[in-house]
């Protein structure tokens, strides 16, 4: 990720340092609700800057964090790759839960994943999850325990769909 100058961040870009079949990953997206957010990302994001006294600290570990999941990527380093992500994710969500109004995404169900997750992860499974502004969870591992994972998952109650997903090809530009 390349940050721009723009206050808006409208220059800031990625760049693809491997393709998807560099380091394969599976991605299991649990749904966890069909509500439409009261407050979207974008006007969240918004009240997180001005409001929260925990937004700067997360600014200041972005560049740090970034720079250790593309070594962790590109050494194929899945330990590094979940500590850094499943911090980074809940770093994110402590400053919009810090922000006025507080903004809480997440229900029960995300909760549950999450303490599902960390426990597996404690075993020493190859495991991780994230979480976009929303409730829906994503967990990644890698290809071999996808089919175990998935048996566990069953054990969770109040999962309303569930995807299974692999690593997509760059970003291309849809025209309508």
């Amino acid at each position: 990720m390349h940050s721009g100058n723009l206050q808006d961040g409208s220059d800031s870009f990625a760049e693809q340092i491997a393709d998807e079949n560099y380091f394969p990953l599976s991605i299991i997206v649990l749904v966890t609700s069909n509500n439409k957010k009261e407050i979207p990302s974008r006007i969240g994001m918004q009240y997180s800057a001005q409001t929260s006294p925990f937004y700067q600290a997360w600014l200041d570990t972005t560049k740090n964090d970034i720079e250790q999941m593309r070594s962790a990527i590109l050494n194929k380093d899945f330990e590094t790759l979940s500590e850094i992500s499943m911090e980074s994710c809940l770093k994110m969500h402590s400053v919009m839960m810090t922000s006025k109004p507080s903004l809480l995404y997440w229900n029960k169900v995300t909760f549950s994943i999450i303490e599902f997750v960390r426990n597996l992860h404690f075993l020493k499974y190859p495991i991780f999850f994230t979480i976009d502004a929303g409730p829906q969870v994503k967990i990644i591992t890698l290809p071999d325990y996808k089919d175990e994972i998935l048996k566990k998952i069953k054990d969770l109650n109040n999962i309303l769909k569930l995807f299974v997903v692999n690593l997509g090809s760059g970003a291309t530009i849809l025209e309508r």
